[in-house]
């Protein structure tokens, strides 16, 4: 299986990953999201992780709840965003 690699800039690397994926990684990509300035490029590496993870063939009923997820996530940085540029105007 091939996996996005998280900490560079390039999305359209991948490395090969023995083994499934695991909600782990994704939970801490989240929360990598969450602390990082740069949220286009770690929410396109979430999704694509997720991606990744849902298209394996035993785990594609996780589908809805990685979709609340994510969903979550991505509000909870769009919040953080607004929280912080209210703190510095």
């Amino acid at each position: 299986m091939l996996v996005p690699i998280a900490d560079t800039g390039n999305l359209n690397q991948t490395y090969p990953q023995s083994g499934p994926l695991s909600i782990w990684s994704l939970i801490i990509e989240s929360n990598q999201l969450i602390a990082t300035h740069d949220k286009e490029r770690r929410s396109m590496n979430l999704m694509r992780q997720i991606t990744c993870f849902v298209l394996s063939d035993y785990l594609t009923d996780l589908f809805p709840i990685l979709e609340l997820v994510t969903s979550a996530v991505l509000r909870a940085s769009a919040t953080l965003n607004k929280a912080l540029e209210l703190l510095t105007k």
